[in-house]
């Protein structure tokens, strides 16, 4: 039995003249059963919400590394890409660049012992602070094969 907000406030109303104690802690406890089914059954729902989101977030993991893979096959590292669904429109960035230091103490050399000491961490904008072009490549790695960014946006206007 569904207990309505009027039907309880009317019988609020009326507790004062008629009805009993016990007829209010019987309405109380249907309320409250009431609350407990409903808890349960908002838990169930939001449980296997989730759990289709979940596979949902899976598929589209899938999807996109299936969707970049065949769409950038044979695409150099520094281009782009776009691909057209009936109504989704995917753009696939170009690879973004990633540096490493492949000789630290070619590196120390270079920018001079001191300022070395000062730069131990050597944030790779700093080197280039420091180093010519030239003397970057004797100590710098860089490649483009770093991820690539991903969107999927609506065609229609």
């Amino acid at each position: 039995m569904a207990v309505t907000k009027k039907a309880v406030e009317e019988a609020i109303q009326q507790s004062t003249q008629t009805i009993t104690l016990e007829d209010r802690v019987q309405t109380y406890g249907e309320i409250q059963d009431e609350i407990e089914k409903l808890d349960a059954q908002i838990a169930s729902k939001t449980k296997a919400l989730r759990e289709k989101v979940s596979a949902r977030y899976d598929t589209l993991a899938t999807l996109r590394e299936e969707i970049e893979k065949e769409a950038t096959r044979g695409l150099p590292d520094n281009q782009k890409t776009s691909v057209m669904g009936a109504t989704f429109e995917a753009t696939i960035g170009k690879c973004k660049m990633s540096r490493t230091i492949k000789d630290m103490p070619k590196v120390a050399e270079l920018v001079g012992q001191k300022n070395f000491v000062e730069l131990v961490t050597f944030p790779l904008g700093k080197i280039d602070d420091y180093l010519n072009p030239e003397e970057r490549a004797l100590v710098l790695d860089v490649t483009d094969d770093g991820p690539r960014s991903f969107k999927v946006k609506s065609r229609k206007a």
